[in-house]
């Protein structure tokens, strides 16, 4: 019967040292090894730690680096990333903080954004349909380039990346019939607003039932100087239920201000949501 050969180890061996801790990977000298205080794994974990040689493993992958782009995913198929909870009922699918920054074209610090895919192998513009999320926690969803309020909406094509329909809300409360402030907004120069506030109030202190609904509509700009305030429209007649209160809009040097007056001795909790677009051509 021919005898075969056992098959087993070569002659040659592995140069190279590392330190505990350190992921060993090949250097660039053949059947060398090599180790990086920036590239270290925990055994007791089994989490690694890339691009930061101070500091705990935090994570099964924990990323750290000063660079611009810390994680890239391609694929020539279907999801370049796919995340899901555990049986879909994790808390949160992902979350992504940065430090607070400038908004509305002065800087780009703190902006976390979303883009749509334009085209294969096409990567997102600043023009593309995306959802922003400035430091301020705004949202700007659409063709935009602005984001002015809580939520802006932006479907135009190029020449108006700065007009949005917008939304957001005010709440105050009053404990007097002291005129107090609902709603401010400074606004742009060069811009124009078409604004409805509808506002809901409501007696707290205990007393007799009273609340109100009110609503008002107008136009308000700048053009070269401070806001200026069109005429204040009034849909439909307020209605109070015994209450006494009244809505002021005006305006003071570049701000809008929703205004409201209570009563004397009277606690009032006041909300208002305001929608409203903006026009400014970049043509």
């Amino acid at each position: 019967m021919p005898i075969f050969p056992q098959e087993g180890g070569g002659g040659g061996g592995i140069a190279g040292a590392i330190t505990a801790g350190q992921v060993a990977y090949g250097d660039t000298v053949a059947n060398s090894i090599a180790g990086d205080s920036a590239f270290r794994f925990n055994p007791a974990t089994k989490w690694v730690k890339i691009g930061s040689a101070t500091g705990t493993i935090d994570a099964p992958c924990h990323i750290r680096s000063n660079g611009s782009e810390q994680l890239r995913l391609e694929t020539g198929t279907t999801f370049p990333l796919h995340m899901r909870g555990k049986n879909a009922i994790a808390d949160e699918i992902g979350k992504i903080e940065f430090s607070t920054g400038n908004k509305n074209g002065i800087g780009r610090g703190g902006f976390v954004n979303i883009y749509t895919k334009v085209a294969d192998n096409t990567q997102g513009t600043a023009s593309t349909k995306r959802i922003v999320i400035d430091p301020d926690g705004w949202v700007g969803v659409g063709v935009l380039n602005t984001i002015w309020d809580l939520l802006s909406l932006k479907t135009a094509p190029t020449g108006f990346l700065t007009s949005a329909k917008n939304f957001t809300t005010a709440q105050v409360a009053t404990t007097d019939d002291t005129i107090t402030n609902l709603y401010t907004k400074t606004l742009t120069d060069g811009y124009v607003y078409n604004m409805t506030v509808t506002i809901t109030a409501r007696r707290t202190d205990g007393g007799a039932v009273e609340n109100g609904t009110f609503t008002r509509q107008f136009k308000v700009y700048r053009d070269g100087g401070g806001a200026t305030l069109g005429t204040v429209v009034t849909p439909w007649a307020d209605d109070q239920l015994t209450m006494a209160a009244t809505i002021t809009v005006d305006t003071s040097g570049n701000d809008l201000r929703v205004r409201v007056t209570g009563e004397v001795a009277k606690s009032f909790a006041w909300f208002a949501d305001v929608v409203y677009n903006t026009v400014f051509s970049e043509f």
